[in-house]
């Protein structure tokens, strides 16, 4: 698909052409982000040709990672992960 290995990680893939789309790969989970959504839905279009995709939309928790958007901006933290760890750990 034109993706190349990122050298800092082996998880991410790059696709620089015709606009920049990253995807980010654990397990069974995959994240596909960049600025043009109409690029990111394509990829994930071309993904599904080759195996089974489930498109969640848009990215609220990946890995242990709430994510909140606002007109502020992009908000990440782990406020569940830590809670549940203390209601497990009493």
């Amino acid at each position: 698909m034109g993706f190349q290995a990122s050298k800092s990680d082996r998880s991410l893939f790059v696709l620089h052409k015709p606009v920049l789309v990253l995807v980010l790969i654990y397990v069974d989970d995959i994240l596909v982000i960049g600025p043009s959504s109409t690029a990111c839905s394509d990829v994930i279009s071309q993904l599904s040709v080759q195996f089974p995709v489930k498109d969640l939309g848009d990215l609220h928790y990946f890995l242990g990672l709430e994510v909140q958007r606002s007109s502020a901006g992009i908000f990440i933290h782990q406020s569940k992960y830590v809670l549940d760890l203390l209601k497990r750990t009493k």
